[in-house]
């Protein structure tokens, strides 16, 4: 703003010595902020263009300097003091304009050069200043954000939540359910096996009598004279013989007539039943299979020392996320006002040479908004959820019993244990020993010996 070219020159020169900070604010600020120092106060008064070859040197080693931290990750915010040097230098650009206003034209315009080189430092500001400070702003407040989704609905899981729940609930109902039904079909087996038992004691009934006294008495207890016999004794005894063994025949004959009319009743073939029952119980123990071990998963797999662990990470990551925002925001909103307050200082170097004081002066007054960096807290975590240790969701044990099996049919209970919690080697669901099913009537399959046990106690009436 009216120094010598060999002095923006060397100057220049001199700022390309901290490209090893690597950071375009040390060199874009130097350059502004050094200026004003090294150009003469009557040179300021008398030039009013800025020396296009030198603009063109000082803005090329800015967009260098901008390029290689945009190409960078770690782009560094502009400090306070630093955005302050960038402040004093626009002042001092806008003393040389306030001067030129006393020495010439009040309304004369900023020269092209200058209106040029503020348009570079807006573009700077604009495409790479605030995007670094937004970026911070929403990285800040979208950790927030998530940590705070991690403690009013913690990714933690408990053995007593809903889920677990829910899903080991159908899976003892598919289990009781399938229970009911065995037991229904063991009784109507046991109900069969019954009914053949029945009809041979019926039958054994109406002819153990006629049997019985086929038996022949004893023949010193049945031909033995009473005593005393009235004379003559001989007579006497005689006609009491006679009328024993009337009476025997008497007996044996309507015992036999008995015998012959009881009707003969055919039992049942309870094999079918049999295997109707074994099969269902076989499917009843493949269910609970499957429920104990999903219930032995989450016993192991979900603990309260997991969960409380879990919660505790998450409460604390959060604290850690609003301590660090706090700390940071500040800053933040410090280094966004200034970028506001230095972008109307170069609006204000733009004006008509007879506007720039006043337009100066608003700059210096106005308070800036700092809506956009200001970030959005949600308070205190809420209390950290409790969690107790459950003790009947391992299978095997007698609590697990108690809570899952306690409703199960008298004819049809859970096997002890079918999951690998309480079993080793593992378990395989299989049907009673000795029985073959589907039922083949007439084989030897482990049905047929209770249609054979039920023929043999009829077989002896059959004659």
């Amino acid at each position: 703003l009216g120094c010598r070219a060999s002095d923006q020159i060397t100057l220049c020169f001199e700022i390309h010595a901290f490209e090893a900070l690597a950071s375009m604010q040390l060199v874009f600020f130097g350059v502004i902020s050094v200026l004003p120092s090294l150009c003469d106060a009557a040179a300021l008064r008398t030039k009013t263009n800025l020396d296009s070859g030198v603009t063109t040197a000082i803005l090329g080693s800015l967009k260098t300097e901008s390029s290689k931290i945009a190409d960078k990750t770690r782009l560094i915010m502009p400090e306070k003091g630093t955005l302050d040097s960038i402040e004093s230098s626009l002042l001092g650009m806008a003393k040389g304009r306030l001067a030129q206003t006393q020495t010439g034209d009040a309304h004369q315009p900023p020269s092209a050069e200058l209106v040029g080189f503020l348009g570079e430092i807006s573009a700077m500001i604009d495409n790479t200043m605030k995007p670094t400070i937004q970026n911070r702003h929403k990285t800040l407040q979208d950790d927030m954000d998530l940590k705070w989704s991690n403690v009013t609905n913690h990714p933690c899981q408990s053995p007593h939540d809903d889920e677990f729940t829910s899903e080991l609930q159908a899976l003892s109902a598919t289990h009781e359910k399938c229970r009911t039904s065995e037991g229904s079909l063991e009784t109507t087996w046991q109900q069969c096996v019954s009914g053949n038992e029945i009809i041979a004691s019926s039958g054994n009934t109406g002819c153990q009598e006629y049997h019985a006294l086929l038996v022949y008495p004893t023949i010193q207890d049945t031909c033995k004279m009473k005593n005393p016999t009235p004379v003559p004794t001989i007579g006497h005894y005689l006609v009491d013989m006679e009328s024993y063994f009337a009476s025997m025949e008497a007996k044996i004959a309507k015992a036999k007539a008995k015998c012959s009319t009881t009707p003969k009743k055919t039992p049942e073939d309870c094999g079918y039943k049999k295997c109707a029952y074994q099969e269902q119980k076989l499917q009843c123990n493949k269910d609970q299979k499957v429920f104990e071990e999903r219930s032995c998963d989450i016993h192991k797999a979900y603990t309260c020392t997991k969960f409380n662990s879990c919660v505790d990470t998450n409460w604390a990551a959060y604290a850690e996320s609003v301590e660090g925002s706090k700390l940071q925001e500040p800053g933040m909103i410090s280094e966004w006002r200034a970028l506001l307050r230095v972008e109307c200082l170069i609006e204000a170097l733009k004006l008509d040479g007879s506007e720039v004081g006043a337009a100066l002066d608003a700059c210096k007054e106005q308070v800036f908004s700092a809506a956009n960096v200001t970030l959005k807290y949600h308070g205190d975590a809420p209390a950290k959820p409790a969690c107790e240790e459950p003790h009947d969701l391992s299978p095997g044990t007698a609590l697990f019993g108690s809570r899952w099996y306690q409703g199960l049919p008298y004819a049809a209970p859970a096997v002890s244990c079918a999951s690998s919690c309480c079993s080793d080697p593992a378990y395989l669901p299989a049907m009673d020993v000795g029985v073959v099913c589907p039922y083949v009537p007439g084989a030897d399959n482990g049905t047929a010996a209770v249609i054979k046990s039920d023929t043999e106690l009829t077989s002896q009436f059959s004659r």
